[in-house]
């Protein structure tokens, strides 16, 4: 085990000693993944179209995966809205409405919610890379109680884009007579509320995943040993349970290989980050009580764990200089 301490302990202190390359090169490489990803979306009009496909595309990536490293959140947001509406440019009015809500989601929950926004953008990712369990689990560690809005819509804007793609593609707007026009684009308006009304794929991932971070959240704060870690096993113990629960009950295939699978990977994931964050030693925890002229204090004290070998930076040592020493007098 001190090995392994150890080990942890080499890893922050170069973790913090390069954390600021490190921390940019990761936003980086995120940007590239997020923009390529919403470049799959390919209905791009065909006046713009040259900037996005072909020998463009690549450098208009880098660039923008550069804009994610170096700008706030709340620009990148703006930025990727409008490489979104840029994706369904061949159709300008999905284009202007899908904009539309994006921009209303990122004003008024983006403003509201704060830092607890970026797991909308957690949430499309944790779904790209098959590990979209690990969010709330994270979510219910260290973030607050309202972090489920944005899982629930993170979950919507994944299920639910591919239908708006689809939408861009077979929508006409060539030369079209204005009435004609507003008759087809009413038509693609209700066949989405239609798909919205019949596709209960997201309504049943998002109430999982929701109760998920609630169990997380709950149980991380118990004033029990091992708090964190028995309540990531329990969100992902539950996860499944739930999966196989309504996908006998409902009918829906949720994937129960696949769910078992990047569940329990998830739940290893958050117990990582949950072991480099900090480490306990509950075998010296000790329940401690004072009081002063108007509270009583109860309080549960947790050493962390401290290896033997201690990788901090050596202090300098002062060095004492022969002219500081006192002169010894030759013998009379």
């Amino acid at each position: 085990m001190d090995q392994i301490l150890e080990i942890r302990e080499l890893i922050i202190l170069y973790f913090k000693r390069y954390e600021r390359m490190v921390t940019f090169s990761a936003k980086f490489l995120l940007g590239i993944i997020v923009y390529s990803l919403i470049g799959k979306i390919g209905f791009y009009a065909p006046a713009v179209s040259f900037l996005f496909k072909g020998a463009l595309s690549i450098p208009l990536i880098l660039l923008l995966a550069f804009s994610f490293m170096v700008l706030p959140m709340s620009m990148s947001y703006v930025l990727m809205i409008l490489y979104i509406m840029a994706g369904l440019s061949q159709s300008l009015e999905i284009a202007a409405i899908s904009g539309l809500v994006l921009f209303l989601i990122l004003f008024f929950y983006g403003r509201i919610g704060g830092k607890e926004s970026a797991l909308i953008l957690a949430m499309i990712l944790g779904y790209y890379f098959k590990l979209p369990h690990a969010v709330p689990l994270f979510a219910g560690l260290y973030m607050g109680l309202s972090s489920f809005i944005p899982i629930v819509i993170g979950v919507f804007l994944w299920n639910f884009f591919p239908y708006i793609s689809d939408m861009a593609k077979s929508y006409e707007a060539g030369n079209m007579e204005i009435m004609d026009k507003i008759i087809e684009f009413s038509e693609l308006i209700s066949y989405f509320f239609e798909v919205l009304k019949n596709n209960h794929d997201w309504l049943v991932s998002a109430f999982i995943l929701s109760l998920v971070f609630f169990v997380v959240y709950f149980t991380a704060r118990l004033s029990i040993n091992y708090s964190k870690e028995v309540a990531v096993l329990a969100g992902a113990l539950l996860n499944i349970i739930l999966s196989i629960f309504f996908s006998i009950a409902t009918g829906v295939s949720l994937g129960i290989l696949s769910v078992f699978f990047f569940g329990i990977l998830s739940a290893g994931l958050v117990l990582v980050i949950r072991f480099f964050d900090c480490v306990l030693d509950y075998e010296r925890a000790e329940r401690v009580e004072f009081e002063d002229d108007e509270n009583y204090y109860y309080v549960k004290v947790i050493p962390k764990v401290i290896s033997d070998r201690s990788y901090k930076p050596k202090r300098a040592r002062r060095v004492k200089r022969e002219t500081d020493k006192a002169e010894e007098l030759p013998p009379e």
